[in-house]
């Protein structure tokens, strides 16, 4: 499989095949860690031979990249800013939110947090999925911007700002397995209040920040 192939997963040959084998290496990774889970035992929990899985995905590095390249999609996917600004923002905003404090993405992010000191390079494959130019709440902020509905000079960093609004202390706890997973109502207001003081604070008749110099 070609990672950089752009059809839709379902569609390519071998589809069904590629998505067992990341919902077994998806199982394993979590339940005993990266480095200890090996591919002859993916290949196995998928049901798949060792041939075959090395004929799906070269090397782990790539199954996983695969993994979280498929469970992330729904932050990647494109984004309609047809509508009132606050209303697209609040939707886009909610959907990356559940996502990103989803129990499953939760467990992924403690497992690179353990590994990736003594792995780098895995560290660095899970940081980098989320590139700019890629979120879908990164597009529709740029595309408000150029609409001339919010006055912004950086779309990246101000979706960095907007989620670490929405998130805030609420990711820390999850990650610390200090608190309970948020209900949709209670990210639905987290959200809400996010984009409410976003949106004020780039409203297009504020007198824009002087540059640092």
């Amino acid at each position: 499989m070609k990672l950089d192939d752009k059809r839709p997963r379902s569609a390519r040959p071998g589809a069904s095949r590629e998505r067992k084998l990341i919902d077994a290496a998806e199982k394993l990774f979590l339940g005993k860690g990266y480095h200890a889970t090996t591919m002859d035992e993916v290949a196995s929990a998928a049901g798949v031979s060792k041939k075959t899985i090395y004929l799906t995905f070269p090397s782990k590095e790539a199954l996983f990249k695969a993994l979280v390249h498929a469970r992330r999609a729904p932050i990647f996917a494109p984004v309609v800013t047809q509508g009132p600004a606050e209303q697209i923002l609040i939707e886009t905003l909610r959907k990356s939110v559940q996502f990103i404090v989803s129990p499953k993405e939760i467990g992924m992010c403690r497992l690179v947090a353990a590994e990736g000191a003594s792995s780098p390079a895995l560290a660095r494959l899970f940081h980098d999925e989320g590139k700019p130019g890629q979120l879908a709440v990164e597009q529709c902020l740029a595309d408000l911007a150029r609409r001339g509905e919010i006055a912004i000079d950086d779309a990246h960093e101000a979706t960095l700002m907007l989620l670490g609004m929405a998130m805030g202390i609420m990711h820390i706890g999850l990650m610390l397995g200090v608190r309970r997973s948020p209900t949709k109502r209670e990210i639905e207001q987290h959200v809400r209040k996010a984009v409410h003081v976003f949106l004020r604070g780039t409203a297009r008749d504020l007198p824009r920040r002087p540059s640092a110099r």
